[in-house]
């Protein structure tokens, strides 16, 4: 559960850096609201320490410059920061996968298997899928427990967060 969340958050990151995607929320609103994510960060750590203080005096004016957030918005799309966040996300959901095949093949376990492929694919998959996509994962996993999983003692012998999945 943590791997997929954390992937999650990563898509949702990058997604943020992306003109195209189709969320529903304006593009670039982390930098507005001076939000260091991981595709800044992955920026941020790479560059020398007068560039870094450059890059934050700009993400600090980036609430009332859109001159600003267009400026970050294009150091992080140039500067590979989308790309390495990315990988870090794909990470996470190879994890998640690798976690997941170590159980017998179910519909939870194949509802797990699709939101993993979501997670990494979600500016485009809700229209190829069909709304009713993400609406039957989310019902499978509203019974989903560790128990349900064969762990004798549920949630606490559960080996992915020694919690509710």
């Amino acid at each position: 559960g943590e791997s997929i969340g954390m992937a999650f958050q990563i898509q949702d990151d990058i997604l943020d850096y992306t003109r195209t995607a189709r969320t529903g929320k304006p593009s670039n609103n982390d930098l507005r609201e001076h939000k260091v994510t991981l595709p800044l960060l992955t920026v941020l750590e790479s560059v020398g320490e007068e560039r870094r203080r450059e890059l934050q005096a700009r993400l600090a004016r980036c609430h009332e410059e859109d001159e600003s957030v267009e400026y970050l918005q294009h150091i992080v799309e140039n500067e590979g920061g989308m790309e390495k966040a990315a990988r870090v996300m794909q990470e996470y959901l190879a994890r998640a996968m690798s976690v997941l095949s170590e159980y017998e093949p179910s519909e939870y376990r194949d509802a797990l298997a699709n939101l993993c492929v979501y997670v990494g694919e979600r500016d485009r998959l809700p229209v190829q899928l069909g709304s009713g996509f993400l609406v039957r994962i989310f019902d499978l996993l509203s019974g989903f427990s560790a128990a349900r999983l064969g762990f004798p003692g549920g949630s606490a012998d559960c080996p992915i967060g020694g919690g509710p999945l």
